[in-house]
């Protein structure tokens, strides 16, 4: 929520702001950043991914891989 409001402040449209019981996830409007999809993410877990790298994720790993 608080990245929501930074981000509308700065006059940028926040589209697909979901709340779940475990994730939560906002995008900023293609236009409002030179037309690439960005998206602020945060899990509710701090420590689902940890022991992963960001290579692991870019690899295609899971939460479930070890």
């Amino acid at each position: 929520d608080a990245v929501a409001a930074r981000a509308e402040a700065q006059g940028l449209r926040v589209v697909g702001l979901n709340h779940s019981p475990q994730w939560s996830e906002l995008f900023l409007h293609p236009k409002a950043a030179h037309g690439s999809v960005i998206q602020f993410a945060q899990w509710d877990d701090d420590h689902a991914w940890s022991g992963h790298s960001l290579e692991d994720v870019f690899a295609g790993k899971s939460i479930d891989d070890t």
